[in-house]
């Protein structure tokens, strides 16, 4: 019962935001950004913990036979979720754009050609496996079978649940799809762990077909659209147009951010590839709430391009500058504790203690680029963000082979990695404020309040790793202070941005707003905001 009214309770303000958003102001609209980011990420955090949770769980109740079945099976879902061609990436931009300008209208037919092109696609990819299954039925195992058979109706879930978040998420309807993802991620675990406990990989097939399909279900009748049929030559090759490109930039950014582990595999093979990896995953941990806050600004970003008096300069100062101080501080904190995790927690990996900390640096760079690449979109010049993509890869290729060629192993490779993204990032933020910041002083101040932040950040943290004796203190000890520390002397900084920023403002707003609710709570009275 609780459940179900939080269900309704979301929904509702849900809805209500959605009708209003068209009259926020910009403090209002600024203040939505940081809720929705707050919860958006709070839901990603959560459901990342319950696929952790499950990955240490299901590989021993199936074994490494029936593991490695399920995980060379996944492969197929990871492909065919492209089967739409852009078309969804597309609506993602349309939607806003046409927002920004009034057009309900278009929006809906942008929804709903969107919505036919998804089922059409999903259903072919469907069939499409299903006929490869019925060509290979008898030389297949009756797991493999299964597997087949369960994934080929996955790919047609997968494609409309790709189209239903992005359509949620062009809306800003961010509430809803925190809602969904932290549902779907407990209901999921549970009920994949009990069924595989029983029937091993067949109560995995069908957890996985149960779960997907039960919330693609709720998704559709949460978000209450009016969908019909709908093809309009105009309005595919308009979401073409747009999506086509993006399509290739998401695949370009797929090979970019996999280059490494392709060149490590070549030249050093997997058990290095294994070293480098662990410092890979903390880094890709690392971007979950940036890439969040992305997802958020990046539809605000496209609708307010498409005004005529339209200034995104406010999603990108200020925003970047505070994800630039976040990042360093994460940063900065895995950078020492680094050695003695590996070294106690994975001590088999303490190989890859340097790289480790090499690629964590090199994380900052992916993360202050993630709104200027969307500021840059959001203008449609798609064409300048792929050539700065492949020259990060041009960068990381060459040094990374001249990396192995000199006998620097995973850490040359991470070191190639950084100087790519690095690379990436400088272009990105530089196209982005030739875009907004009409004043060249203005400019040269935002640069070098980032570049302050990363130098003054990471050099403090590697000051403090090289301090061994650190007061004569045993090693936990000294950790301990190392990182008090570090924090210590981030704040300053945290003061000075947040004078002038305003999401640190509306996030005081917001922490003081929700201990007075409680308060209020507490004397049985009530705080409408």
């Amino acid at each position: 019962m609780a459940i179900t009214d939080l269900k309704e309770n979301v929904e509702e303000k849900d809805q209500a935001a959605k009708r209003a958003d068209g009259q926020y102001s910009t403090s209002q609209v600024q203040r939505r950004i940081v809720k929705d980011t707050s919860l958006f990420s709070f839901a990603s955090i959560f459901s990342l913990v319950m696929s952790f949770f499950r990955g240490m769980v299901i590989p021993n109740l199936l074994g490494p036979v029936y593991y490695g079945m399920l995980n060379g099976l996944s492969v197929i879902s990871n492909h065919t979720q492209y089967s739409h061609m852009g078309i969804s990436n597309g609506m993602s931009f349309w939607i806003p754009h046409y927002r920004g300008k009034g057009d309900e209208r278009a929006i809906e037919e942008v929804r709903n050609a969107t919505f036919t092109v998804a089922v059409i696609t999903g259903a072919f990819a469907s069939a499409l496996i299903f006929v490869i299954l019925g060509i290979v039925w008898k030389r297949l195992d009756i797991p493999v079978r299964a597997g087949l058979g369960v994934f080929a109706c996955l790919v047609f879930i997968q494609n409309l649940r790709i189209f239903i978040n992005l359509a949620l998420r062009s809306d800003h309807r961010f509430k809803l799809i925190s809602l969904i993802t932290m549902l779907e991620s407990f209901f999921a675990t549970g009920l994949v762990i009990s069924l595989a406990w029983f029937f091993k990989i067949y109560g995995v097939f069908a957890a996985m077909l149960l779960s997907s399909g039960y919330f693609l279900l709720f998704s559709f009748v949460k978000a209450k659209y009016l969908l019909r049929w709908y093809m309009k030559k105009k309005v595919l090759l308009d979401l073409l147009s747009v999506g086509f490109p993006l399509f290739i930039i998401g695949l370009c950014n797929v090979f970019f951010l996999g280059i490494d582990r392709i060149l490590i595999i070549k030249v050093l093979g997997l058990k290095n590839l294994g070293f480098y990896a662990l410092g890979l995953t903390l880094a890709t941990y690392l971007k979950t709430i940036p890439i969040a806050f992305s997802k958020i600004i990046a539809p605000r970003v496209y609708e307010e391009s498409s005004r005529e008096e339209g200034d995104t300069v406010q999603y990108l100062v200020d925003p970047v500058i505070c994800l630039s101080l976040l990042a360093v501080t994460m940063i900065g904190f895995l950078y020492l504790i680094v050695p003695w995790f590996f070294s106690e927690i994975f001590p088999a990996y303490i190989s890859g203690i340097r790289s480790g900390q090499i690629l964590l640096i090199s994380a900052y760079f992916p993360i202050v680029a993630l709104i200027p690449s969307q500021i840059i979109i959001g203008q449609r010049r798609m064409a300048q963000v792929l050539v700065f993509q492949l020259l990060a890869i041009g960068v990381a290729f060459f040094f990374g082979l001249l990396a192995f060629k000199r006998g620097m192993g995973i850490e040359g490779m991470a070191a190639a990695m950084l100087l790519a993204h690095a690379l990436y990032a400088v272009l990105a933020l530089y196209g982005a404020s030739r875009l907004t910041i009409k004043n060249r002083c203005n400019m040269l101040t935002f640069f070098a309040s980032l570049s302050g932040i990363f130098c003054y950040g990471i050099l403090t943290a590697y000051g403090l790793e090289g301090c061994g004796w650190f007061f004569g203190c045993r090693e936990g000890c000294a950790l301990v202070l190392k990182t008090l520390v570090f924090v210590a002397g981030l704040i300053p900084v945290y003061y000075v941005v947040s004078r002038r920023s305003w999401m640190f403002k509306e996030i005081v707003t917001l922490s003081g707003l929700g201990l007075s609710r409680i308060k209020n709570r507490m004397n049985g009275t009530t705080l409408e905001v």
